[in-house]
């Protein structure tokens, strides 16, 4: 038994021996594969350490490539835009008595103009009898971009001359570029500024004489019956009473006629649709023994309730209409709401001349006026050097020392340059008043003048300094509630903007570049605030925001936006608190403290609305608004606020400020709760700045980029301020920008073409009717900055909105050009559609141009 005990536990030995072995190996082969395997993944992250290296590069080049296609977008927009203006002074050329405008040529290296003249001749029948031309140039050449934008002026020496060129062209009217040996069947235009109706009436009105009869107009395509036009009259008829009613009646319109019946030509048609009420006023006629004498015919049409005098006339070459006329103008002018002169005068009035002068006699109206130009000067400087200005000097109050001076300055001005009465004022147009010319003189005198400032103001400004005391009759303010929403009948629906002393304003604006130059000097003012700096502006916030939360996004995170609006922000500002930061973070002197200090305490305001006003009341804080320091104080006043935030970044546009924070990965409870934090902050630092935040206007989004993985904003932890929730939402509107979750800019796009067809319709309202010159300046004037506005951020927007873009665009330049839906358009450059958003926006609006210009 012993035996076999010694045998079991010798094998049961070995077996433990053999187990142990393979178990040694074993644990040194996973530790060979575990070095292995570690070498591996420090293979692979250094591998992907490089590539994301070589991205982050990829991405920094990529935004350098993106700026520099900015800036060359701008340099693009400029010189189209001088392309454009080459165009408005081809366009504004069209007038000139003794010039003709060619447009269409296109331009050639080393081309013959001459050539292209003798060319012109050849087709319209006058080259045996050329006439004398002392001038053909190009106004505007090809522009570097290839577009086609070219003017050939012709001048010629006589008009006459350039009348009988101009009317062989409209009789042929079918000049093409083949004609002047350019391989193009395109066509060349010859002074077209007038509308296709116009132009085919007129066209029509200078055969009557070779035909004899008013019936062509009906019969030559029916320009009258088929156009738009509700009235037509027509001068030089040369009817008869041989041409009967019915052989000129055209379908549809009425008629008035006035024949010369003792010898050929003249006479006078008018015709008018059938439902415009019309009838004859009073007709001037020519007896045998003045034939050719003026010829006039008077009618009133009624639209509505207002009733309008219309008076043809056709006056003779080297006659006087101007007795005739005012007898009978005079005695009606008074009876109708409007009075339309219209007709053949025979009279240059680009020329100073006797005829020009007594025809411009019946538009005249008699005004008191100040004659600014003509008064004694010297009257002036012997008044103001009589003065005894050493009670001025010896003076010491400011208020006292403005009063004096503007009594004397009254004086001298009311005596120098006393009230005149004249009977001949000019009044050009119904908006061209008197009040709007004695504002534009004013306007054009101080700003000849502004460098001459007298030493006495100069004295007065710099006592005021001096003696740190503002006048109190430059702090009365007259305020006039502006709108700034819908219903005016809520006072939180008005803006109070002050109307302040043109001479309050000069010093504020002295005031003002001295500390804007301490402020920018010392750099004092937070970077983040771009509110009312140089070279900075609500474009400048707007892409700071924006560049930061799209690279929160492009690094796969998300970001809170908050959005927060202060409740009368101008008008809570503590005087007591504004000064001292202006003394402790600022800098400001004892004398510059209380300088401003006495230009904010006893202001006095009173409110006009029509014509009632309030009783003067006292301002016991804030800063005005209308003032020229008061933006600058405020920025002083809130600059400090950035300091108080430990999680968010911040963006401020004066009273505007934009809070956002963002982090890598799904972290929105804690991102809400970085910015709740920092939202008690800013209420306690409101507070003690007397500052009160809206919760009910502030707005916060959940930026998210494109990604569609993100919760939505129900389930997103609540923000709060002051116990007040604040509201998510998917868009916003700020700095008149409108920025949604998604850093896409369709609503900016849609919110835009908004105001662009709000500005169309008033423009077709009040200026369909007006030349083409007039209506290009209009659309850049007050359609065009829509288009600009916001350029820098249209970053992939939807086709829907550039679709509507597109759509807008359209409508602008058939405004322009007065072309109907269905007209064709061209663009002189690549195709808008494959190039970015702001170069699409720029260079469609631009150089988008009529396939047949009505230049």
């Amino acid at each position: 038994m012993d035996g076999a005990d010694d045998g079991v536990s010798a094998k049961l030995d070995a077996a433990v021996k053999m187990f142990m072995e393979q178990f040694t190996e074993t644990k040194t082969m996973i530790h060979e594969m575990r070095t292995d395997l570690n070498k591996k993944i420090e293979t692979i992250k250094t591998d992907l350490e490089g590539k994301l290296e070589a991205v982050s590069k990829d991405i920094t080049s990529l935004r350098s490539d993106c700026a520099t296609k900015f800036l060359q977008t701008d340099a693009n927009v400029d010189a189209l835009s001088d392309r454009l203006d080459g165009v408005s002074h081809a366009i504004d050329s069209l007038e000139r008595c003794d010039d003709l405008i060619v447009s269409g040529v296109p331009f050639v290296e080393g081309e013959d103009l001459p050539a292209y003249f003798t060319a012109m001749l050849k087709h319209v029948g006058l080259d045996g009898s050329v006439p004398p031309s002392v001038d053909i140039r190009r106004l505007y050449s090809r522009s570097p971009n290839g577009s086609d934008g070219s003017f050939i002026k012709i001048q010629f020496a006589l008009r006459n001359a350039r009348d009988d060129f101009y009317y062989a062209y409209l009789g042929k009217h079918d000049l093409k570029l083949c004609h002047l040996g350019i391989d193009s069947t395109r066509r060349v235009y010859v002074n077209e500024s007038l509308t296709d109706a116009a132009r085919k009436i007129r066209a029509a009105a200078i055969r009557l004489k070779k035909d004899g009869k008013l019936s062509s107009v009906y019969t030559k395509r029916g320009v009258v019956h088929d156009s738009k036009v509700t009235i037509a009259c027509f001068t030089e008829s040369w009817l008869t009473i041989k041409n009967t009613d019915r052989s000129i009646a055209i379908p549809g319109f009425a008629f008035l006629r006035c024949d010369r019946k003792y010898c050929r030509g003249g006479g006078i048609v008018i015709y008018y649709k059938e439902h415009v009420g019309c009838k004859e006023v009073f007709r001037i006629e020519p007896t045998e023994q003045s034939a050719d004498k003026t010829e006039c015919l008077a009618c009133e049409l009624r639209f509505g309730s207002e009733k309008v005098l219309l008076v043809a006339v056709y006056n003779p070459p080297g006659n006087d209409c101007t007795d005739i006329l005012a007898e009978k103008l005079d005695a009606l002018i008074g009876s109708f709401e409007y009075v339309i002169l219209i007709g053949d005068f025979n009279t240059d009035l680009r020329k100073p001349s006797n005829e020009r002068a007594r025809l411009e006699s019946l538009m005249m109206r008699s005004n008191t006026y100040r004659d600014y130009v003509h008064f004694n000067a010297n009257d002036v400087e012997n008044e103001i050097n009589s003065v005894d200005w050493s009670e001025f000097y010896n003076l010491h109050n400011p208020n006292a020392m403005l009063d004096f001076f503007n009594s004397h300055v009254k004086r001298i001005h009311d005596q120098c340059i006393p009230l005149r009465t004249c009977s001949n004022r000019k009044k050009l147009n119904p908006w061209y008043n008197n009040e709007i010319k004695r504002s534009m003189l004013e306007r054009d005198m101080a700003y000849d003048d502004w460098r001459k400032a007298p030493p006495e103001l100069t004295y007065l400004f710099n006592k005021v300094i001096e003696t740190s005391i503002f006048p109190s009759f430059w702090k009365q303010a007259k305020v006039l509630p502006l709108r700034k929403k819908p219903h005016i009948n809520t006072i939180q629906n008005l803006r109070p903007i002050s109307i302040l002393c043109s001479l309050s304003k000069a010093l504020e604006k002295l005031l003002e570049k001295q500390m804007s130059c301490h402020l920018s000097e010392n750099n004092l003012l937070s970077p983040v605030q771009a509110g009312f700096r140089k070279g900075q502006g609500i474009q400048t916030a707007a892409v700071r925001v924006y560049d930061e939360l799209a690279a929160i996004v492009d690094g796969r995170g998300s970001a809170v936006l908050l959005l927060l609006d202060f409740s009368k922000a101008f008008d809570t500002i503590p005087h007591g608190k504004l000064c001292a930061k202006l003394e402790t973070q600022f800098y400001f002197s004892g004398p510059a403290v209380n300088l401003v200090a006495s230009y904010l305490d006893g202001r006095t305001q009173t409110v006009f609305c029509d014509d009632q006003c309030s009783d003067s009341g006292e301002v016991s804080s804030g800063v005005a608004q209308g003032s020229v320091i008061g933006p600058l104080l405020f920025c002083c006043h809130a600059n400090d606020l950035p300091t108080v935030l430990k999680h968010c970044s911040t963006q401020m546009y004066a009273d505007d400020v934009q809070l956002f924070v963002g982090r890598n990965g799904p972290c929105a409870r804690e991102l809400v709760r970085m910015v709740n934090e920092d939202l008690a902050s800013i209420h306690e630092w409101c507070e003690r700045n007397k500052l009160v935040v809206n919760q009910a206007k502030s707005k916060a989004l959940f930026v998210k980029g494109g990604r569609r993985n993100v919760a939505p904003n129900s389930s997103l932890p609540s923000l709060q301020l002051d116990g007040e929730l604040i509201v998510w939402t998917e868009s916003a509107s700020n700095l008149g920008f409108v920025l949604q979750a998604d850093l896409q800019w369709d609503g900016l796009i849609h919110q835009q073409c908004g105001k662009i067809y709000a500005g169309l319709r008033t423009l077709y309202s009040s200026a369909r009717a007006a030349p083409v010159a007039t209506r290009l300046k209009l659309f850049k004037a007050l359609l065009l900055p829509h288009f600009l506005f916001g350029d820098l951020l249209y970053v992939k927007p939807s086709a829907g909105a550039m679709d509507r873009l597109r759509v807008a665009l359209n409508s602008c330049v058939r405004f322009v050009y007065g072309l109907n839906r269905y007209a064709r358009r061209i663009s002189s450059g690549t195709d808008l559609s494959t190039s970015s958003a702001a170069r699409y926006t720029q260079d469609y609006v631009l150089s988008t141009v009529p396939r047949e210009p009505r230049l």
